[in-house]
């Protein structure tokens, strides 16, 4: 799913028009995306956790060609699904 779909689904979901959608979309990914540069953890009761981890550098010998691959430096963002998300997706109703 990407941000245009998100935004037609909740479009669709309720009353309110594309602009005011996008704008409460934006306000939301960008205290989001804040809350993860400056505390590396964002907690969200009901859906889970994310969670900013550092890959290192990585140095890997590539044998039929016979160079090095250097895998550079990154942050990547995991997220954990809380159990009461996995409860509501497998049993949804109870």
């Amino acid at each position: 799913m990407n941000n245009k779909s998100l935004l037609n689904r909740v479009k669709r979901k309720t009353l309110y028009d594309e602009a005011v959608c996008s704008d409460v979309y934006e306000f939301i990914f960008e205290i989001f995306k804040n809350e993860l540069k400056a505390n590396k953890y964002i907690n969200i009761d009901d859906i889970g956790e994310f969670r900013v981890k550092f890959n290192e550098l990585e140095v890997e010998y590539n044998v039929s060609k016979k160079k090095n691959i250097i895998r550079p430096p990154k942050e990547k963002i995991i997220f954990k699904c809380s159990e009461e998300l996995i409860k509501k997706i497998n049993f949804p109703g109870e």
